[in-house]
């Protein structure tokens, strides 16, 4: 067996992906075959997603909707998806109004507890420690301060160096530098019912699925079958 450091996604040397959450494996591709991974867990830090693997394909009108909000870059900042660059993202929230609408994205991984954490209330020993846990479930700070700035830039520049993705929000006035990216969304312009009614554990599933089959994460769904 190949001892891993975290959960999510690993792709084994003939190309084919595993997700590792819990104490299972799958290759979502219904071959017979055991993943060669192992992950080596952290120290009271078990895995934080049970993405549903027989989830079924989902509805074509939430999936068109969704493909609608996926053009977002926080929506596709807030994909249960591998990273890709330093994965290290902030957008302005002075008044906390993406609160919620982040914490139903962040349904899209299936968190087993919540990953939207008040920034000021999380250690940054911990943030790090959360940073190392899996590739494939985003962990979001919010109502962040100019009081915050020193741990903001311990994250960013530890961000590209562990792999999970992290996204912040709050005040405009903290400094952002690279690797980090101020992203824009337009989600404050859409009322939260827009995702309330929105089945995310699906989607979820569905998008990292196809991702791990080496399809388009948020391209069309094909026809359905003709009986």
């Amino acid at each position: 067996m190949i001892e891993v450091p975290h959960y999510g996604v690993h792709w084994s040397e003939d190309g084919i992906a595993f997700l590792h959450q819990g104490r299972q494996s799958t290759n979502v591709l219904g071959l017979a075959m055991k993943s060669p991974f192992q992950v080596k867990e952290s120290k009271g830090r078990p895995c934080n997603h049970l993405l549903p693997i027989s989830a079924p394909v989902p509805d074509p009108i939430h999936w068109n909707r969704f493909q609608g909000l996926g053009t977002d870059p926080l929506v596709q900042a807030m994909l249960p998806l591998p990273k890709e660059g330093a994965g290290c993202y902030y957008v302005d929230d002075p008044q906390d109004l993406l609160g919620l609408k982040l914490v139903l994205l962040s349904k899209l991984s299936s968190p087993i507890t919540s990953v939207v954490k008040l920034l000021w209330m999380t250690k940054s020993s911990d943030i790090m420690a959360e940073l190392q846990r899996t590739n494939v479930q985003p962990l979001v700070l919010i109502r962040a301060t100019l009081k915050d700035q020193k741990v903001v830039n311990e994250i960013i520049q530890a961000a590209p160096y562990l792999p999970r993705k992290v996204i912040i929000a709050g005040d405009p006035d903290l400094v952002i530098t690279p690797p980090a990216q101020r992203i824009k969304t337009g989600l404050f312009d859409h009322n939260d019912r827009d995702f309330a009614e929105l089945p995310f554990e699906v989607l979820g599933m569905t998008i990292l699925r196809r991702y791990m089959r080496r399809e388009a994460p948020l391209g069309d769904l094909p026809p359905p079958r003709k009986k």
